[in-house]
């Protein structure tokens, strides 16, 4: 990030249930993040290796079936911060559930 935004930023472990209060990116499984943080309002229904990227707020959340999407989610995120591409608003939620067949 500090290639990208001329910042440091804090990567942890948080410890203890307290979700962030300020500007955050959270990365994890969906059963790591409620484990966390507690139960999602809605959590989205996504198959082996899908994600979920949530940019509502000021907490970025990607959230993976299994650590294979939380990764493919990062993945997504970092490429849009790097390509300056967010044609989804900043206030919408994306969801990868798979690969469709044609």
């Amino acid at each position: 990030m500090k290639g990208i935004f001329n910042m440091t930023v804090k990567v942890g472990h948080p410890p203890e249930k307290t979700y962030p209060t300020s500007s955050a990116v959270v990365v994890g499984t969906l059963a790591e993040y409620e484990k966390a943080y507690g139960a999602l309002a809605s959590p989205p229904e996504l198959i082996a290796d899908g994600f979920w990227l949530d940019t509502t707020g000021s907490v970025v959340k990607i959230i993976g079936q299994d650590e294979r999407g939380a990764l493919y989610g990062a993945f997504e995120y970092i490429q849009m911060v790097a390509q300056g591409n967010f044609s989804m608003s900043l206030n919408e939620s994306y969801e990868y559930t798979g690969l469709t067949s044609s």
